[in-house]
């Protein structure tokens, strides 16, 4: 393939990305999987073509071929993970969610809770740590601290799930004084009130805040919905 047959299959992939944005826009989430894994597959076919030519002749694209792989993980764990389908949420989260990425940092962290995967109490703590936040996504403060406050609120998350109420409560008071988790560790600890009293009818209202939101930070591909989702179960050693 040469330069020019090139450019005008990224100039196709370019306009996928658009229409995918629309289609997540307007939560039209079956959609968007088809035309994000039309893309991917484009992506990696042309990969190879991108590598054996000069980087110059493609400065003036809009996207780059790093940016749009990130985009297409992530929003296709994104879309996965809405669907409930863990397994290809977490085949493509885990591809780019260690890249220095918010958006797919936090995506890859929602695959890991929200399928109960191995991995998810390990990696959670082990990012729920400022310094280890900068080393991964950077030095920008507004970033780290929503990154530090979703972290903290997908650790009680973990807590509760596993029923480890103590170490739940004790996180939940503790995000209660942060502006960003104050909602969700409200609805976290009368949840668990709910429990202790036996009372699993009020579940659903103790959680009536179903999207929590990661404060938005600036970025080429803004993300459609940061919802930290919610796939709740009777806690282990409650049922």
């Amino acid at each position: 393939m040469d330069c020019s047959d090139l450019k005008l299959e990224w100039a196709r992939v370019e306009q996928m990305i658009d229409d995918s944005r629309k289609l997540l826009d307007a939560k039209m989430y079956d959609k968007a999987t088809e035309v994000l894994l039309d893309i991917y597959k484009e992506i990696k076919d042309l990969n190879i073509a991108w590598i054996h030519d000069e980087k110059e002749y493609f400065e003036d694209l809009k996207y780059d071929y790093w940016v749009v792989m990130v985009y297409v993980c992530s929003r296709l764990a994104f879309c996965y993970n809405e669907i409930h389908d863990f397994a290809n949420a977490y085949y493509y989260g885990a591809w780019v969610g260690e890249s220095g990425d918010y958006t797919a940092f936090v995506e890859w962290i929602n695959c890991l809770v929200n399928s109960n995967h191995p991995e998810a109490y390990e990696k959670v703590c082990q990012y729920y740590d400022k310094d280890a936040l900068k080393e991964l996504l950077g030095d920008e403060p507004e970033e780290i601290e929503a990154a530090y406050d979703f972290l903290g609120r997908r650790l009680a998350y973990v807590h509760v799930e596993n029923g480890y109420m103590d170490a739940a409560r004790e996180l939940l008071n503790e995000l209660k004084e942060r502006p960003s988790c104050r909602k969700f560790a409200e609805g976290e600890l009368d949840y668990l009130d709910s429990i202790e009293n036996g009372d699993d009818e009020e579940r659903e209202a103790a959680l009536a805040d179903d999207e929590t939101r990661v404060a938005p930070t600036e970025s080429l591909f803004p993300l459609h919905s940061m919802r930290e989702h919610r796939r709740r179960r009777r806690p282990r050693g409650l049922r």
